[in-house]
């Protein structure tokens, strides 16, 4: 946000800045406390102007600058420290060593924790209002926290303008691709708009970013990266020929141009670019901005390119977006988020919802899902999609992430504390929370003070959080895995790299994304690589939850091919805890799983239903059954219940005239037939290993599943079904 002095006297200024941004500063300096090298990354990558000095004796070192800092003196983290500590100089920076520790000796000497202060930021003189906090430690140094605000209203440009005709200064030259730079840029970029509008032209300000550079660098390695951004250069002097092509920061280049055909140019270049490019991750994106009113800057004018890029997501089919109404509202949006996060945190404005999960052999409630849901009092229920990504980007979705863990263990204490029936709920972190903070430590603090059992709270991490964060991950993962925490996949098959994190990362159950129930009805696709997850899953030992259901047709088939949890509008939407509440004292408790019988249908729920039951689920060698199949419960009097009978049960049950309830009395009251799947079941419990008898032309096969006090699980097959179905109602 940036605010002219014309707006705001200077007292009314600073009282809205401190008002506004007091938490976010106390944060930041509080957790300083707990410096380490990943938390000073953290702070380094936020956009916050920021700046930490350490003042001992007569000496004064910087020790971080943030992005935002960077950004506001239009400097690399390197540069700008070494004008900050003495190790450089430039005329066009007011940056002098001395400057600083006067800077610093002014705001320690004085009575308020704001001044103002002028500085020359590439030539121009800036007025920055700066807030300072203070903090002594054991050894009588002084640190000295800074956050800058730029009021920018009074730029002065102190160069004349004849410099502008020389471009090849060296000043004004990118060391690697040869372009004018970012110097040249904030000198003269807005005169060249200008004096396009006064030839009657509509100038056009396009931003492009390369993406995927990361990668390409550790394929390929930094020398061939640079060769790749001198070719991206060249390419948009060829393409632009009567524009001002700028090498901008790192993977970024600038464009100011009147063609009216700028977007046939950008395909164009973006063709020329990845022609010999074998990685698919390498492109370019871009962000367009008409410059239409002279009076505006060249930063904020750049700004709203910036916009229109990042709006482009991560969706690498959109090639470029124009700055429009669409992008102003999302940045809109993510200045509401931010200035009023702390309050909607304090408020308890963003609080848990919780969606249903299903235990698909049963059809009882067997956990919930929450979700992050901001209520505000003014703008209603604000979609995740509009402050979530806006937290991360500025590291504070640990804060949200743990706010929820908070509240979702005050709402499982309350409901055991008033005797009512709850189940497991699985919370949501963020990659940024393997970051910033021990995540564990936080979640297990959190559950301890609320005397919650770890069962009661399942991990959910995002597939693309784990070639983000797989250091800090695998780490985590090892100490909720020891603390008896689940951890679950969420959102498996939308990545790259789906199968290989399989392999590489120790996960619970994977959250099947419901991508793959997209046009499940009409594209028979789907169910095959459906049955080939589910299938792998059960091979590889891992539990299985499909979210996005919405229609039976879905949840029949799903629950056909074994997949144990079902999540989706087909069940219910996200519900505030009120609504959960009454849902139970209105259905009764015979709607949900107990939670001491969670371990048991999980256990039941790894048989492979798609090949052989009676094989090992770790066995690779397995071929598709075309057998019945049912998985049965027997009590502690000896009664049998047909949970789940597959496609070819049912078809020779209808065949002779029996449905799964009148199937299940029969089998209970077929004495020999009732006793000969008791005394299997009874041999299979004692050796773990499938019992199996041939008997009057067909074949049974029973296998132990699981126990849980005085009920066991089973799943059997049958050969020769038809005359099993014939001896057993002959011998009733």
């Amino acid at each position: 946000m940036r605010i002219s002095l014309p707006a705001f006297t200077k007292q009314q200024y600073e009282h809205l800045y401190l008002e506004n941004s007091r938490k976010q500063r106390l944060w930041i300096m509080n957790r300083f406390n707990h410096f380490t090298p990943e938390t000073k990354k953290s702070y380094e990558q936020l956009g916050l102007a920021l700046a930490i000095f350490m003042k001992c004796k007569d000496q004064t070192e910087t020790l971080l600058v943030s992005d935002g800092l960077c950004q506001l003196y239009h400097l690399k983290r390197k540069e700008l420290m070494a004008y900050f500590n003495g190790a450089a100089a430039d005329e066009h920076y007011s940056l002098t060593k001395k400057r600083v520790e006067v800077l610093v000796n002014q705001i320690l000497g004085a009575d308020r924790q704001t001044i103002t202060v002028r500085v020359k930021i590439n030539n121009f003189y800036h007025t920055l209002l700066l807030h300072a906090k203070r903090q002594q430690l054991a050894d009588g140094s002084l640190l000295c926290f800074i956050d800058y605000f730029d009021l920018s209203a009074d730029q002065l440009e102190v160069t004349p303008k004849a410099d502008r005709n020389a471009p090849d200064a060296p000043r004004y030259k990118d060391d690697l691709t040869g372009l004018v730079n970012t110097t040249y840029l904030n000198r003269f970029g807005r005169d060249f708009l200008v004096d396009k509008l006064d030839e009657g032209l509509r100038p056009v300000i396009i931003l492009f970013n390369v993406t995927g550079m990361r990668a390409f660098n550790d394929r390929y390695d930094y020398r061939q990266g640079d060769r790749l951004l001198i070719k991206l250069g060249q390419i948009l002097v060829q393409t632009f020929t009567s524009g001002l092509v700028i090498k901008h920061s790192e993977d970024r280049f600038i464009v100011l141009t009147t063609a009216t055909d700028y977007i046939a140019k950008i395909k164009t270049a973006q063709k020329l670019f990845v022609a010999g490019i074998s990685n698919s991750l390498t492109n370019i994106k871009a962000g367009i901005y008409y410059y239409e009113n002279r009076a505006e800057g060249m930063e904020a004018a750049l700004d709203k390119a910036r916009q229109a890029l990042q709006y482009t997501g991560s969706d690498l089919t959109q090639l470029y977006h124009v700055y429009d109404s669409a992008v102003q509202e999302s940045f809109g949006n993510r200045d509401y988020v931010l200035t009023h996060f702390w309050e909607a945190l304090d408020k308890r404005w963003i609080q848990p919802y919780y969606q249903m999960e299903i235990r698909s052999l049963t059809g009882q409630i067997c956990g919930y899902e929450a979700l992050a849901r901001w209520i505000d009092p003014d703008k209603g229920i604000l979609s995740p999609a509009t402050f979530i990504s806006v937290l991360e980007d500025m590291h504070l979705i640990n804060l949200l992430d743990l706010s929820i863990v908070e509240q979702v263990c005050e709402t499982i204490h309350d409901c055991l504390e008033d005797g009512i029936s709850v189940q497991p709920i699985s919370i949501n972190l963020s990659r940024v929370d393997f970051q910033v903070c021990d995540i564990f430590q936080e979640v297990d603090r959190i559950r301890k003070k609320h005397d919650i059992p770890p069962y009661y709270l399942k991990i959910e991490i995002l597939e693309s959080t784990l070639t983000r964060v797989p250091g800090q991950l695998l780490l985590a993962m090892s100490k909720f895995h020891q603390a008896g925490y689940q951890i679950w996949m969420d959102d498996f098959g939308s990545g790259y790299s789906s199968l290989n994190n399989l392999k590489d990362f120790n996960f619970d159950l994977i959250k099947i994304d419901m991508i793959f129930l997209k046009d499940f009805a009409n594209n028979p696709k789907s169910r095959i690589i459906l049955s080939s997850i589910v299938n792998m899953a059960k091979q590889l030992g891992l539990h299985t939850l499909c979210e996005g259901v919405e229609t039976k047709e879905q949840a029949d088939f799903l629950r056909d091919i074994g997949c144990e949890r079902l999540q989706g509008f087909r069940f219910s939407k996200p519900l505030p805890l009120e609504e959960v509440i009454s849902l139970i004292h209105k259905n009764g408790y015979g709607h949900y799983e107990p939670v001491e019988l969670n371990d048991y249908y999980d256990q039941a729920g790894l048989a492979n239903l798609l090949v052989d039951p009676m094989s090992d689920s770790n066995v690779l060698d397995k071929r598709q059954l075309a057998l019945p199949v049912s998985i049965i419960e027997r009590r502690s009097d000896d009664s049998l219940r047909l949970y789940y009978i597959d496609r070819a049960y049912q078809k020779q049950l209808e065949e002779a005239g029996f449905s799964q309830g009148s199937w299940q009395d029969q089998i209970n009251y077929s004495n020999v037939y009732h006793h000969l799947l008791l005394d299997l079941m009874s041999e299979s419990q004692q050796t773990r290993v499938p019992a199996t008898l041939t008997l009057n032309g067909f074949t049974i096969n029973v296998r132990f599943l699981a126990k849980h006090d005085d009920r066991q699980m089973y799943v059997c097959t049958i050969q020769n079904f038809a005359q099993y179905v014939y001896l057993a109602q002959k011998c009733r």
